[in-house]
């Protein structure tokens, strides 16, 4: 009976990714102590430095709130650098790094999105009328009025999540994809959609859930695992799609079904 079990372990936990998983957390643990006690000294001087190269360029404007809104310029870059790696990499080890990071970046920006119900309810920068900040030509006061607090970032957290990803398999592809996330987030920054301590912490978070999914073994599905990465099946495949998918355009479809299923049920 107790062999039936199923055993959880860490597995192949080095010294740089136990490093890695104290840093992150640590990071993480300042970024929320930050919001918690010392919620404005820090972030808004940091977006008040910012805000006056806002508004200088309608073209730099709207560029910037495509870079972040469009997912063709991000989940969907990332997600294709995934792809890369999953057929150039094609050894066991490689593809189980790939497919348990891409869980862990899933899981990465659904806990950021439970830290965000669960932490106290933070105003977005360019919602904060005491902050006198002069929005971009392409942000309206009514944007992002449905979603949740802004720390952390869910962005930061499923980009750097995938980032740390990608270059757990391949380091070169995987500086172009820390690059862009960075690009991605900075952009999200400057239109004031977030404080600098959401982007840390979200940055942080999905650091940590890569490296901690990584490292762990769990005895009941580890063969199960190994089958699919040596010998994917169409059917496979089929899923990874759908899957990737979803990811690269921050589950907006399945939110949007939810919302409306809610809604409903309300009436």
């Amino acid at each position: 009976m107790l062999r039936s079990i199923t055993m959880v372990k860490l597995n192949n936990l080095s010294p740089a990714r136990v490093s890695i998983c104290i840093l992150s957390s640590a990071v993480l643990f300042i970024s929320g102590a930050v919001v918690l006690f010392v919620p404005y000294n820090f972030d808004r001087a940091v977006t008040l430095a910012l805000n006056p190269f806002t508004r200088r360029s309608y073209l730099f404007d709207a560029a910037c709130h495509s870079i972040s809104d469009n997912t063709m310029f991000s989940g969907m870059i990332l997600v294709a650098f995934l792809w890369y790696c999953w057929f150039s990499s094609p050894d066991l080890h490689s593809r189980h790094n790939t497919l348990s990071g891409t869980v862990a970046s899933a899981f990465a920006a659904l806990f950021s999105r439970m830290t965000q119900l669960l932490f106290p309810n933070r105003a977005r920068p360019f919602q904060d009328a005491s902050l006198h900040l002069k929005l971009p030509f392409t942000v309206k006061l009514d944007s992002l009025r449905h979603v949740a607090s802004s720390f952390p970032s869910d962005h930061a957290a499923l980009y750097f999540a995938l980032a740390a990803t990608i270059y757990s398999v391949n380091r070169r592809v995987g500086y172009y994809a820390f690059g862009l996330a960075v690009l991605l987030d900075a952009a999200r920054l400057y239109l004031g959609f977030h404080y600098v301590s959401d982007m840390i912490g979200g940055a942080a978070l999905g650091v940590l859930c890569v490296c901690v999914i990584q490292s762990l073994s769990v005895t009941s599905l580890t063969k199960r695992v190994s089958a699919m990465c040596q010998a994917p099946t169409p059917t496979f495949y089929a899923v990874a799609f759908c899957a990737t998918y979803f990811i690269a355009t921050m589950f907006v479809d399945i939110r949007l079904v939810a919302a409306q299923l809610a809604h409903l049920l309300r009436r």
